[in-house]
């Protein structure tokens, strides 16, 4: 088969698994969006590290019309930052860099996408912060120990924003386990 057809057949397959993923996140309401940061770099990583940036490129502008159709608005953010980290991580693998650098670039890519999901995005995904911080601040009451003040409110509002970081750290790390499976 040509180099070319086989590219380009690639491609269309990993866009199609990419819209298939999205279909089946619509019909379970939006339920699967937490795994979109585990899931959907995948198919783009090994394209990108096959046949190269370039290509990648265009199968990741595909992806991202695709994903602007079909999806709702929270899914297309959460599709568009994966496909983002799928190109990169596939062009680094691509070019042999270094486990280090390969965690380290998808770790901070995830923790982008965590922060701007959680707390810039926090109003239109249904998600305050401030509600979470005071949520861990009356379960901490509850087993009955206080703490004095404001401190409170501060110390639990940092606690809910280290949480949302360290998720992006620990997305970053199983992104780059499950690549390294595959």
């Amino acid at each position: 088969m040509n180099r070319q057809v086989r590219k380009l057949t690639e491609g269309a397959m990993m866009c199609a698994l990419f819209g298939l993923v999205l279909l089946i996140n619509r019909q379970f309401a939006g339920m699967l969006e937490i795994f979109f940061v585990y899931v959907l770099p995948l198919p783009l990583v090994i394209y990108t590290a096959k046949h190269g940036f370039k290509s990648g490129a265009v199968c990741a502008v595909s992806i991202s019309f695709l994903s602007l159709m079909i999806s709702t608005f929270s899914s297309m953010v959460y599709s568009i930052v994966a496909v983002m980290i799928g190109l990169v991580y596939g062009e680094l693998c691509r070019r042999r860099f270094s486990n280090g650098v390969l965690i380290s670039v998808t770790m901070i890519l995830t923790m982008i996408l965590e922060v701007m999901c959680c707390i810039v995005f926090a109003g239109v995904f249904g998600y305050d912060i401030f509600a979470d911080a005071q949520f861990l601040m009356d379960t901490f009451a509850a087993s009955g120990m206080q703490l004095p003040g404001d401190l409170g409110v501060k110390f639990f509002l940092l606690i809910a924003v280290l949480s949302v970081i360290l998720t992006g750290v620990l997305e970053g790390i199983l992104v780059h386990v499950f690549a390294n499976v595959l």
